[in-house]
């Protein structure tokens, strides 16, 4: 799983009280993040300075071509290569499980 041979962690937030500073406030976050992540594609692409994205901070644009120019899928950036098999190890961990 993604994340877990880091050693911190770092969690973009952006707020903001007036509805018209939307795109502006969205627009910063995501820029600010993607040039923290410049030379991976705008993604913590797991390698040897980054290990991924945290599952629990759930990124929409990790999956978006806008955002993610690193050509690595977002399953890949949550879980490395072992989201393709998690489905078959649930079925044949968990009786009755529909995996």
């Amino acid at each position: 799983m993604a994340q877990r041979d880091s050693v911190m962690k770092a969690d973009f937030h952006t707020v903001w009280a007036d509805e018209s500073d939307d795109a502006a406030s969205l627009a910063w976050v995501r820029d600010f993040y993607r040039d923290v992540y410049r030379d991976t594609g705008g993604v913590p692409v797991p390698d040897r300075i980054s290990d991924g994205s945290y599952i629990n901070y759930p990124d929409v644009d990790l999956a978006d071509p806008a955002w993610n120019t690193s050509g690595v899928p977002w399953h890949t950036l949550y879980y490395k290569p072992e989201f393709p098999g998690t489905p078959s190890t649930t079925r044949t961990t968990t009786p009755g499980s529909n995996g």
